[in-house]
């Protein structure tokens, strides 16, 4: 297990992380900011992040591709501040078990 705390620069970057991976999106706008977690579910590509929102109740059943999940920090179509930052990546033996 890495607990890491490293902001990506890139949606490829987004794209090659480890299933098992936990990212923190973050908004910057001129209201403050806005947090979002998501869990790497999957290696498609048209689907393989979870937004772990527990007030959701269909949470869990809608994956989103890595640009979507690197839009919500960075605007869609709008460019805004903002950042994704790596929260946690599962060791590789551990997920291939």
């Amino acid at each position: 297990m890495t607990n890491e705390q490293r902001t990506l620069n890139t949606v490829e970057e987004l794209d090659a992380l480890p299933v098992g991976a936990l990212v923190q999106t973050v908004e910057i706008d001129r209201f403050g900011d806005s947090r979002q977690y998501h869990e790497k579910v999957s290696t498609r590509a048209e689907a393989s992040w979870l937004t772990l929102d527990p007030s959701d109740r269909d949470d869990g059943e809608y994956p989103s591709p890595s640009g979507w999940v690197w839009n919500t920090a960075h605007g869609f179509g709008t460019p805004r501040e903002g950042r994704v930052v790596v929260l946690f990546t599962p060791d590789p033996e551990v997920v291939s078990s």
